[in-house]
């Protein structure tokens, strides 16, 4: 009857180890995914608040300077290889806008190219507030846009 015991327990012994190991391995794998996923959250974090930065210097002074827009190419340069195109392609349209905004305010303020009161100046006036409107709506837009990217579960 111990005979019996025995070789019962050493025939279960492999199945057993072997599932003993695949539950190891895919803590291990487990551990790793999310490990990763850490650490894309850290870099993607990054690329988010300098977009949150680079909104908030618009909004403060309704222009961004030249050096605010190069900062924010550089902080935000590592983002198609972070997110989606989504999210490369949003950055591309924040950029654009901020200097078009860049270019309205040199015309409207900048003495050398003072455009006379009139309606040019006017269409000019309008459409730098509705691009300042644009921005202002970008907190709530980019804070969508990068959700889908900032979750670790």
């Amino acid at each position: 009857m111990h005979k019996d015991y025995v070789e019962i327990f050493s025939a279960l012994l492999t199945p057993v180890l072997a599932i003993l190991a695949a539950y190891i391995a895919w803590q291990q794998w487990r551990t790793n995914h999310l490990k990763v996923r850490h650490d894309l959250y850290d870099r993607r974090l990054a690329v988010y608040l300098a977009v949150m930065d680079f909104l908030a210097c618009i909004m403060r002074n309704s222009k961004a300077s030249d050096l605010e827009m190069i900062t924010f190419l550089q902080k935000t340069r590592e983002s198609y290889f972070l997110f989606g195109r989504d999210i490369g392609d949003y950055l591309d349209t924040l950029y654009k806008k901020s200097v078009d905004l860049q270019c309205q305010n040199t015309m409207l303020h900048d003495a050398a190219s003072n455009v006379p009161v009139g309606e040019e100046r006017s269409r000019l006036a309008h459409e730098k507030g509705e691009l300042t409107k644009w921005f202002s709506k970008q907190f709530l837009v980019a804070r969508e846009n990068f959700s889908k990217y900032m979750r670790l579960s």
